[in-house]
Protein backbone atom coordinates (compact mmCIF):
# COMPACT_ATOMS: atom_id res chain seq x y z
CA UNK A 1 0.00 0.00 0.00
CA UNK A 2 3.01 2.32 0.43
CA UNK A 3 1.52 3.81 3.57
CA UNK A 4 3.52 4.81 6.63
CA UNK A 5 1.72 5.17 9.94
CA UNK A 6 3.07 8.11 11.89
CA UNK A 7 0.59 7.39 14.68
CA UNK A 8 -1.54 4.51 15.89
CA UNK A 9 -2.80 2.20 13.10
CA UNK A 10 -5.97 1.67 15.11
CA UNK A 11 -6.50 5.45 14.95
CA UNK A 12 -6.51 5.31 11.14
CA UNK A 13 -8.99 2.45 11.24
CA UNK A 14 -11.27 4.25 13.69
CA UNK A 15 -11.17 7.43 11.57
CA UNK A 16 -12.30 5.44 8.53
CA UNK A 17 -15.16 3.94 10.53
CA UNK A 18 -16.58 7.22 11.83
CA UNK A 19 -19.16 9.49 10.21
CA UNK A 20 -18.18 13.00 9.11
CA UNK A 21 -19.98 16.33 9.25
CA UNK A 22 -18.75 19.47 7.49
CA UNK A 23 -19.86 22.60 5.62
CA UNK A 24 -20.07 22.43 1.80
CA UNK A 25 -21.59 25.25 -0.28
CA UNK A 26 -22.59 26.88 3.01
CA UNK A 27 -24.71 23.88 4.05
CA UNK A 28 -24.12 21.27 6.72
CA UNK A 29 -23.26 17.96 5.06
CA UNK A 30 -23.22 14.60 6.81
CA UNK A 31 -21.66 11.37 5.62
CA UNK A 32 -22.17 8.05 7.36
CA UNK A 33 -19.18 5.80 8.02
CA UNK A 34 -20.39 3.63 5.12
CA UNK A 35 -20.48 6.62 2.72
CA UNK A 36 -17.25 8.24 3.85
CA UNK A 37 -14.66 6.58 1.61
CA UNK A 38 -17.01 6.59 -1.39
CA UNK A 39 -16.99 10.40 -1.22
CA UNK A 40 -13.28 11.04 -1.48
CA UNK A 41 -11.76 13.72 -3.65
CA UNK A 42 -8.43 14.28 -5.37
CA UNK A 43 -5.78 16.84 -4.49
CA UNK A 44 -2.95 17.37 -6.97
CA UNK A 45 0.08 19.25 -5.68
CA UNK A 46 2.02 18.74 -8.89
CA UNK A 47 1.96 16.07 -11.64
CA UNK A 48 4.00 13.72 -9.46
CA UNK A 49 1.87 13.93 -6.31
CA UNK A 50 -1.84 13.19 -6.52
CA UNK A 51 -3.50 12.38 -3.21
CA UNK A 52 -6.98 11.36 -2.12
CA UNK A 53 -8.85 13.47 0.40
CA UNK A 54 -11.78 12.60 2.60
CA UNK A 55 -13.67 14.28 5.42
CA UNK A 56 -12.57 13.46 8.95
CA UNK A 57 -15.13 13.42 11.78
CA UNK A 58 -16.70 16.70 13.02
CA UNK A 59 -15.59 19.89 11.25
CA UNK A 60 -18.40 22.09 12.60
CA UNK A 61 -16.61 22.98 15.83
CA UNK A 62 -13.92 24.80 13.83
CA UNK A 63 -16.40 27.29 12.35
CA UNK A 64 -16.67 29.33 15.54
CA UNK A 65 -13.26 28.42 16.95
CA UNK A 66 -11.46 30.00 13.97
CA UNK A 67 -14.04 32.67 13.13
CA UNK A 68 -15.16 31.02 9.89
CA UNK A 69 -18.88 31.82 10.17
CA UNK A 70 -19.10 33.13 6.59
CA UNK A 71 -17.03 30.34 5.03
CA UNK A 72 -18.76 28.23 2.39
CA UNK A 73 -16.44 25.26 2.87
CA UNK A 74 -15.16 24.00 6.21
CA UNK A 75 -13.81 20.48 6.16
CA UNK A 76 -11.36 18.82 8.47
CA UNK A 77 -9.84 16.24 6.17
CA UNK A 78 -7.27 13.55 5.66
CA UNK A 79 -4.90 13.09 2.72
CA UNK A 80 -3.75 9.63 1.63
CA UNK A 81 -2.00 8.13 -1.38
CA UNK A 82 -4.19 7.30 -4.37
CA UNK A 83 -5.90 3.94 -3.93
CA UNK A 84 -6.19 4.17 -0.14
CA UNK A 85 -9.97 4.66 -0.09
CA UNK A 86 -10.49 1.75 -2.51
CA UNK A 87 -8.41 -0.53 -0.29
CA UNK A 88 -10.17 0.62 2.90
CA UNK A 89 -13.61 0.15 1.30
CA UNK A 90 -12.60 -3.35 0.21
CA UNK A 91 -11.46 -4.21 3.73
CA UNK A 92 -14.67 -2.76 5.19
CA UNK A 93 -16.83 -4.78 2.78
CA UNK A 94 -14.93 -7.94 3.77
CA UNK A 95 -15.50 -7.14 7.43
CA UNK A 96 -11.79 -6.97 8.27
CA UNK A 97 -11.55 -3.26 9.03
CA UNK A 98 -13.05 -3.48 12.51
CA UNK A 99 -11.60 -3.75 15.98
CA UNK A 100 -13.13 -7.18 16.46
CA UNK A 101 -11.56 -8.68 13.31
CA UNK A 102 -8.55 -10.16 15.11
CA UNK A 103 -8.29 -13.81 14.15
CA UNK A 104 -5.57 -16.38 14.84
CA UNK A 105 -5.07 -17.83 11.37
CA UNK A 106 -3.23 -16.97 8.17
CA UNK A 107 -4.36 -14.11 5.90
CA UNK A 108 -4.97 -16.60 3.09
CA UNK A 109 -7.29 -18.76 5.19
CA UNK A 110 -9.06 -15.77 6.73
CA UNK A 111 -9.71 -14.19 3.33
CA UNK A 112 -10.88 -17.53 1.93
CA UNK A 113 -13.56 -17.63 4.64
CA UNK A 114 -14.49 -13.98 4.02
CA UNK A 115 -14.67 -14.60 0.27
CA UNK A 116 -17.26 -17.34 0.82
CA UNK A 117 -15.10 -20.42 0.64
CA UNK A 118 -12.67 -19.50 -2.13
CA UNK A 119 -9.79 -21.94 -1.93
CA UNK A 120 -6.71 -20.43 -0.24
CA UNK A 121 -4.72 -21.78 -3.20
CA UNK A 122 -6.55 -19.33 -5.49
CA UNK A 123 -5.61 -16.32 -3.37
Amino acid sequence: MGYKFSWSPIGAMRAANNPAVFIRAGQETQLSAQELMYNSGTVTFNPAIELESYANRDSLKYRELYGLKESQLIMRGTLRYRGYTWIVNSFKELGIFTEDAVVKTTWRKYLAVKLEGVSPRKL
